[in-house]
């Protein structure tokens, strides 16, 4: 007879079924399983399967393996000393648990030299936490080689379970479940969607790569800012399932491409519950260290030494006794630490080391000898090691302060390594990250042990180190060129460093990681002049690679710099030196020096034989001759540039052309031709398939169409190229097209659909950190409130944008924010205020010899002293208007001038006076 489990319900017939539809070793689980280890295990979801004897279908989920954590790194011993700072710790993050207000918690630098405590106050304070209350983010910077988005790759292997130890199909599927999970767990919306969008640059910052995806389709350019957005993204996602908090360890050691990325990621976040914890040492030059943020709360927590009596408490705490230190012992440790937690701690090993203290922990030995400096006790405490396990810490020294431990196997031909390993964490020296990541315990005892090595014994590991990972790696080297090149210029292998530091530098640039591209171009021409033979061609290449980054950095004194130095050379290959020219003439695009372009096209365009670099000068002189508006020879040369590349099949130059053009006739408000010229641009750029481009037609079609009086076209096109804008990522183009559309409604009295899009695009103005752009929104915003009449609303909005526009010395933008500001006083009756707002934008706008915006003012001023029934006032405003008018040639609003001239008239009740002023007013 079968037996009944009344007490565990349907648990065990559920098991028994798993049972059998499992494989041998599958380890099958129900949702209320799944619930309760989902945070420390992966698992694969299977779907609701049919089991027999059940209704419905059972959700179910498989096994797969223990999640790595962030770190397992745990202190030995109590936090000593440290009591005030902990608690402000605790007080500083309080902000992330609010239910209302500003959510974002800033930055928090947790700073002092080293050695001083710095990363086990932040540990000892997570383990305080409740982890199941937070998400902790560890972002460890490399203090070797500041490899682009180190610490965010860190982070994202291990959010996404990526382990060496995977096969790349492996990895892949715990990626792909870890998005699935998270678009479960997730309840916003958009966030959601742009997860889903932004997917590939998570995967591609970790080695994932899917053919066709929007990260394969796009430009460098587009693919680093889309990178950014995805990690800040993330980042939002998981601080509304609970708060984040981002340790950030060795802070000074941060490269630009993360820093870029704090910039994105603390822009307009108040809604978002998260902190960053940074733990750094001061700079060189003993001033504070900072990432350099802008408008984000910052908080310091400043540790120095411990006094004598802490000292006392540590040293007690290390040795694990409660009995009082002899003096002569302490005084010892005491002036060789001086109170520095690390110190006190090396110096203490080595005295047990050394037995120079016995069990009464008093001194035993006479004319004793401490090393003079820490580095020297790590040493001697190396010394001590098992010669099998120092010749692997060794090895480890060389990989850095961060190692994994496929690397080190692959570097040691010793079968108990993993032994080894193992017993260099009891020995204090590094400590696991995760299953298969080590770091050591402090960057004294790498660089100590690195010290040791001999420089013949050293060349011959860095050899080995490139090797590994050429062998290692030797599937996908890309992300490891800079770790080989870095190797193999420590072996003094040049070739290959030259090889390797070429490969990383292009990488990089190809990435669109500029500056770690310029640090390897750096690097690789210091090892070309070591070089003998012809490498002349090899230093010129990666001069005119340098040249080129700085240019797309807008860094024009610098590309001007060694654009001068190059300017004698020789240049052996003739594409280099149409190279040199090429990014010469792109020099004098980004300054906007149009004369001496126009001169310097002119002198060499004919010597030019590379194709793609003719063609790009054809395209400068062509914009160049639009700018300074010489008629003739454009429309000339346009007509010629469109039908060669044409018959030559070059498309993007054709598109080009006729880009050029329709701006060219837009500036002339040859509408129907701009029309024309931009289609024809649309039509190409679709064959192209390029997004960009098809954008950025689409949208100049819009543009067209609005200037038409088209609204409806407009629309049209503006959605279009919007619907592709959020696709690619282009937060700038998302904001001036959600603007345009604003506009459209503001146009047609719509003014509440104006404000709903003005909203959206202000939103990515703060994001992106576009302070015009925000102010200008801001301003829009205003004036649609002063239209829909909730003039105190209105003011309110305004109040914003001149705030902003003052930050950033935008005085005309204040200008038009006083003008609605003063009309909004106007309306509610407040004409003293408004009055001092006008005279305020009149001293402004005579500053800025803004004519037409002084007539307005004195227009304003006129109609304040006409609602006060002060008519003398009022006609003295209402002449200077028509006068400043008049000497501008504007006689639309000469007329209006006129009008309310004839106007003041009227209430004077001399309508003689009035008659000729209102036909002077029809006749202008």
């Amino acid at each position: 007879k079968r037996g009944e489990y009344t007490a565990l319900g349907m648990a065990v017939n559920v098991a028994a079924r798993f049972m059998m539809k499992a494989n041998w070793t599958e380890i099958f689980l129900d949702r209320f399983i799944y619930d309760k280890i989902k945070a420390n295990y992966h698992t694969q979801n299977l779907g609701e399967l049919e089991l027999k004897g059940f209704q419905f279908k059972i959700t179910a989920f498989r096994l797969q393996k223990k999640k790595e954590r962030s770190t397992t790194f745990v202190s030995k011993g109590k936090l000593i000393g440290r009591e005030s700072e902990f608690e402000k710790l605790k007080k500083i993050i309080k902000p992330l648990n609010r239910t209302k207000g500003n959510k974002f918690g800033g930055v928090v630098y947790v700073e002092g030299v080293a050695g001083i405590g710095k990363s086990r106050l932040i540990k000892e304070f997570k383990m305080s936490l409740h982890r199941n209350d937070y998400n902790w983010i560890y972002m460890p910077c490399d203090a070797i080689l500041r490899k682009s988005f180190n610490p965010v790759k860190y982070f994202l292997s291990w959010i996404f379970g990526q382990s060496e130890e995977n096969d790349h199909e492996s990895n892949k599927k715990n990626f792909e479940a870890k998005i699935e999970e998270l678009l479960k767990s997730s309840k916003d919306e958009k966030l959601k969607s742009e997860l889903v969008r932004t997917k590939s640059f998570l995967g591609a910052l970790i080695n994932l790569t899917w053919e066709n995806s929007l990260y394969e389709q796009l430009d460098p350019k587009n693919k680093y800012e889309n990178m950014l957005y995805a990690v800040t993204n993330l980042i939002k996602i998981l601080s509304l399932e609970k708060p984040v908090i981002i340790e950030f360890e060795d802070s000074n050691f941060i490269d630009v491409d993360t820093k870029n990325l704090l910039h994105v990621l603390t822009r307009n976040v108040q809604n978002y519950p998260f902190i960053i914890i940074s733990s750094c040492r001061y700079n060189d030059d003993h001033t504070k260290f900072s990432f350099g943020l802008n408008d984000v709360r910052e908080a310091r927590i400043t540790l120095k030494s411990l006094n004598k009596e802490k000292t006392k408490e540590l040293i007690k705490d290390k040795l694990e006794i409660e009995k009082e230190i002899p003096e002569k012992t302490f005084k010892l440790i005491w002036e060789k630490s001086e109170g520095n937690p690390f110190y006190v701690e090396q110096i203490i090993f080595y005295l047990k080391e050394e037995n120079i203290i016995n069990n009464k922990l008093q001194i035993t030995k006479r004319n004793i000898k401490i090393p003079t400096n820490i580095n020297s006790v790590i040493i001697a405490r190396i010394d001590k090691l098992n010669p099998d396990l120092k010749n692997i810490t060794k090895k480890a020294s060389v990989l850095g302060n961060q190692f994994t431990d496929n690397v080190l196997k692959t570097m040691t031909d010793d079968k108990y390594i993993d032994s080894f390993i193992q017993d260099g964490e009891k020995q204090n020296i590094w400590y696991s990250l995760s299953k298969a990541n080590r770091a050591f315990q402090n960057a004294f005892i790498r660089e100590s042990i690195y010290g040791l090595i001999l420089k013949k014994e050293l060349r011959n590991l860095h050899k080995s180190a490139a090797e590994t990972f050429e062998t290692l790696y030797n599937k996908d080297l890309k992300p490891y060129y800079a770790d080989i090149a870095f190797n193999y210029e420590k072996a003094e292998i040049n070739d290959k460093t030259v090889f390797y530091f070429e490969k990383a530098g292009d990488y990089a640039k190809d990435l669109y990681q500029n500056q770690a591209a310029l640090e390897y171009y750096d690097n690789l021409l210091e090892n070309l002049e070591l070089q003998q033979g012809t490498i002349h061609n090899s230093i010129l290449k990666t001069k005119l690679n340098k040249i080129e980054l700085f240019l797309q950095q807008s860094e024009t004194k610098m590309a001007e710099q060694e654009l001068m130095k190059l300017k004698t050379e020789s240049f052996p290959d003739p594409e280099l030196k149409d190279r040199f020219h090429y990014l010469s003439a792109k020099l004098y695009t980004i300054t906007e020096d149009y004369l001496m372009l126009k001169k310097y096209i002119g002198k060499y365009i004919a010597d030019i034989k590379t194709r793609s670099y003719k063609n790009h000068l054809e395209i400068y002189y062509l914009d160049t001759l639009r700018f300074l508006n010489e008629v003739d020879e454009f429309e000339k040369r346009s007509r010629s540039l469109l039908k060669n590349f044409r018959n030559q099949n070059e498309h993007f130059f054709e598109g080009r052309t006729a880009n050029i053009l329709g701006v060219y006739h837009l500036q002339k408000a040859n509408y129907k031709k701009a029309l024309e010229f931009f289609q024809l641009n649309h039509k190409i750029v679709k064959k192209l398939k390029n997004k960009m481009l098809i954008r950025a037609a689409l949208h100049n079609i819009g543009i067209v169409h609005s200037r038409l009086g088209d609204r409806q076209k407009a629309m049209k096109y503006y959605l279009d190229s919007l619907k592709i804008a959020k696709e690619i990522g282009s937060k700038s183009a998302c904001s001036k097209l959600l603007s345009n559309i604003a506009n459209i409604y503001s146009a047609e009295g719509k003014s509440e659909k104006a404000i709903e899009y003005y909203n959206e695009a202000l939103d990515i103005a703060r994001t992106i950190g576009n302070k015009m752009s925000e102010g200008l929104n801001l301003f829009n915003i205003g004036l649609a409130y002063h239209y829909l009449g909730k003039y105190e609303k209105s003011i309110k909005f305004l109040d914003q944008s001149k705030k902003i526009c003052r930050k950033i010395s935008d005085k005309v933008g204040i200008t038009y924010a006083n003008d609605t500001y003063g009309d909004n006083l106007f309306y509610l009756e407040k004409y003293e205020e408004a009055k001092k707002i006008y005279l305020e934008n009149l001293e402004l706008q005579k500053e800025l010899k803004d004519a037409e915006g002084i007539a307005h003012t004195y227009g304003n001023l006129g109609n304040i002293a006409k609602s006060k029934n002060d008519f003398e006032e009022a006609e003295n405003y209402y002449k200077l208007q028509q006068k400043t008018l008049a000497e501008i040639g504007d006689k639309e609003g000469e007329g209006k001038a006129y009008f309310n001239w004839a106007m003041i008239e009227i209430e004077r009740e001399r309508p003689e006076d009035a008659i000729p002023k209102l036909e002077k007013a029809l006749e202008l």
